[in-house]
């Protein structure tokens, strides 16, 4: 501030007139700052590690950014698509900030934020691939096997080492100074890339494949249990349709009442409320048991 307290005030207030708005005099007259490039010669560190994962995270998609955007009004960066398909719809704020963006002339690409990108996170897509591959083995249950491991430091490489001197150049660069190129365009690439995915999925335990869900029919003591009462079925099969087979099951007629339950949860759903749902609902994993009850319709949960 000892920049601004050396101007004559008349002076100060001339600048402070003639500036846009949010733009403050010490903006304008300090000296540009630059970044000490022998203290961080040798200075490694890792996507999570710098925060930098946060960063280069679009909010919408929760991807890396890809195409940057960025809304004038309010700076936040965004995956083109994302942003432009955000406002289309109607949801016209910024959607980290809600700062109001009445169209997209207020949209800005941003070239060198994608060359930043590019040069820590060789290609996008095979990174959002094999972290793709990695967290459907943990969403099956695998997460405590020693393969994961294997496949987080051999192929995953979630926490890619980012040296700083790779960097030196970007501050030198201007928008049509460079062109994106990625080695995804190289067709030796792409057969190194599908070879990796196969030994990947290669490391992987073998589960079984869950084509039927496993549900278990529980009554409630005020009907008599249906047997077997373990079924596998698809995630389509319908309240109303479950209803009438414990009725056919238990050979009650069609105009007897009962109720289809979730004991665990509290919760009665509607009849034409899918298994699948449920499932959701109720954050049951394809490889769990859902308990589902039934009984006479004065309950009391």
């Amino acid at each position: 501030m000892e920049i601004v307290s050396k101007i004559p005030v008349p002076d100060l207030i001339k600048l402070e007139s003639s500036l846009c708005f949010g733009l403050t005099p010490f903006e304008v007259l300090r000296r540009p700052r630059t970044i000490d490039f022998e203290s961080f010669e040798h200075f490694e560190t890792t996507l999570n590690n710098s925060g930098l994962r946060e960063e280069l995270t679009c909010a919408i998609c929760s991807g890396i950014i890809s195409k940057c955007v960025v809304i004038k009004t309010c700076l936040h960066r965004f995956c083109s698509n994302c942003i432009e398909k955000c406002v289309r719809v109607g949801t016209r704020g910024c959607p980290k900030c809600r700062k109001h963006v009445p169209s997209r002339r207020f949209f800005r690409t941003d070239p060198i934020y994608d060359s930043l990108i590019s040069r820590i996170i060789t290609n996008v897509e095979v990174f959002e691939e094999l972290s793709d591959t990695f967290t459907m083995a943990i969403n099956k249950g695998m997460k405590n096997d020693p393969t994961i491991n294997t496949i987080r430091s051999k192929y995953l490489n979630e926490n890619p080492t980012i040296r700083i001197d790779h960097l030196k150049q970007v501050g030198e660069l201007h928008e049509g100074d460079f062109s994106l190129e990625s080695k995804f365009d190289n067709k030796v690439y792409v057969r190194e890339v599908k070879e990796k995915r196969r030994e990947v999925l290669k490391l992987m335990p073998k589960s079984p494949h869950y084509t039927k869900l496993p549900f278990k029919i529980i009554s409630d003591d005020t009907l008599p249990q249906i047997i077997p009462n373990l079924m596998r079925c698809d995630g389509s099969v319908t309240i109303y349709q479950l209803y009438f087979y414990v009725k056919s099951a238990l050979k009650l007629s069609r105009n007897s009442k009962m109720c289809i339950y979730l004991k665990d949860h509290d919760f009665i759903p509607s009849l034409n409320v899918t298994l699948a749902l449920l499932r959701n609902i109720t954050y049951t994993m394809s490889h769990e048991i859902l308990n589902i009850y039934y009984g006479s319709c004065h309950l009391k949960l």
